[in-house]
């Protein structure tokens, strides 16, 4: 919005030069949760008026009540919807919104919502690499193989080597 002073006396007016302030943004309409996964979560909501181009901040923490020791992740996006990716499995998550005008003023957060993420869907894919396919094991062999797991950030996986007889 532009705005100017005018002052005014007996001898005339006296105008200042224009400037432009935004109103305040709206706080957006209660977020929902779009999609969720084992390791991400979708999350939309409405503009509540806010015109295109509007600052939204997404906020997601693993405490609800957004204390700096909790793990928060912020996204600044100028859409309605927003991601968030890379997260725990069956871990709950908290999400709040909240709009910033054209002069980075905050409205009011959003309700808190919630969700979890679910567990892991995939086994692990694991490969023997020696012996050869068809190769036999003496005593002494060595037994050599890979295993390789869907999602990021796993750092173990357990192998586990039986022979026929112990099945």
């Amino acid at each position: 919005q532009t705005m100017f002073v005018r002052a005014h006396n007996p001898l005339g007016n006296a105008d200042s030069g224009s400037f432009t302030r935004a109103t305040l943004s709206s706080t957006p309409t209660a977020p929902g949760v779009s999609s969720v996964s084992s390791t991400t979560v979708n999350v939309s909501w409405g503009n509540n008026g806010n015109p295109g181009g509007t600052l939204y901040e997404a906020q997601l923490s693993t405490d609800v009540a957004f204390s700096s020791t909790a793990v928060t992740i912020i996204a600044t996006v100028t859409g309605t919807t927003t991601g968030f990716a890379n997260l725990a499995t069956k871990t709950s998550y908290y999400f709040q919104v909240r709009s910033r005008n054209l002069d980075f003023i905050p409205s009011s957060f959003t309700a808190i919502i919630s969700t979890r993420t679910s567990p892991e869907t995939q086994a692990p894919v694991t490969a023997i690499t020696a012996p050869a396919a068809g190769g036999y094991v003496t005593a002494f062999s060595t037994i050599q193989g890979t295993a390789t797991d869907n999602l990021s950030g796993v750092t173990t996986t357990y192998v586990r080597i039986r022979r026929d007889s112990d099945a």
